[in-house]
């Protein structure tokens, strides 16, 4: 308490607000966290006069210490993860975090991806980019599913494979969107690579389907 004492008597003539965090103790011992405003000051006689409020910081200092455990464990599975991981404000189109896998996927460093507001629009191959782009206007509430290639700083072009998910408040508005990017080159040539050679196949039984009918013939 003295403190306390203290901090108020250092306010000092003319000053109107001060602002104080600190820890209380209840009539049963236990301690809390409180927030203290001391206002209205005005020097008489040499006497100073306050307007003090004290406020229960217990359940904010909770609620806040349930976030940063969140936001840790956030970090955690989003550095521990070979995709990309990002997040991206939808008022500004900024980027306020992505996951340190950008420089292996895209070729871009972290601090390359919160500078460029394009959301690594630029390294989308000519030919998916405005496709990419006019999907991504329309993400609507259930999100996307896009694949598309992409053109790495080093010249390398990768499939990837990116799913946006929107973030809506109160009043059904999109205010984050969040996503996740992951290179899928390796399947794709796979996929590819089947295709062609379910074609193949196709090919070959017709060929020999016709043949066999003008031999019969």
């Amino acid at each position: 308490m003295s403190t306390l004492i203290a901090d108020v008597t250092t306010l000092g003539a003319g000053i109107k607000v001060k602002d104080l965090e600190l820890t209380l103790v209840r009539h049963d011992r236990t301690t809390f966290p409180a927030r203290l405003l001391v206002s209205q000051i005005e020097v008489r006689n040499s006497q100073a006069f306050a307007v003090m409020a004290i406020s229960d910081l217990t359940e904010a200092r909770a609620t806040e210490t349930k976030i940063l455990e969140h936001q840790d464990l956030l970090r955690q599975l989003a550095e521990n993860i070979s995709d990309v991981f990002w997040v991206k404000n939808a008022k500004t189109n900024q980027i306020e975090y992505v996951s340190s896998a950008c420089n292996e996927v895209l070729g871009l460093t972290e601090q390359e991806c919160y500078s460029n507001k394009d959301y690594f629009t630029g390294i989308i191959h000519l030919d998916d980019r405005e496709r990419i782009m006019n999907q991504r206007k329309v993400i609507g509430n259930l999100g996307l599913d896009l694949r598309y290639r992409i053109i790495k700083p080093d010249g390398e072009e990768c499939w990837v494979r990116e799913r946006l998910q929107p973030m809506i408040d109160a009043s059904a508005a999109v205010y984050r969107t969040i996503g996740i990017i992951e290179n899928i080159t390796e399947s794709k040539i796979q996929d590819d690579y089947s295709a062609q050679t379910q074609r193949l196949e196709a090919i070959v039984k017709l060929t020999d389907g016709i043949a066999q009918s003008r031999s019969g013939s």
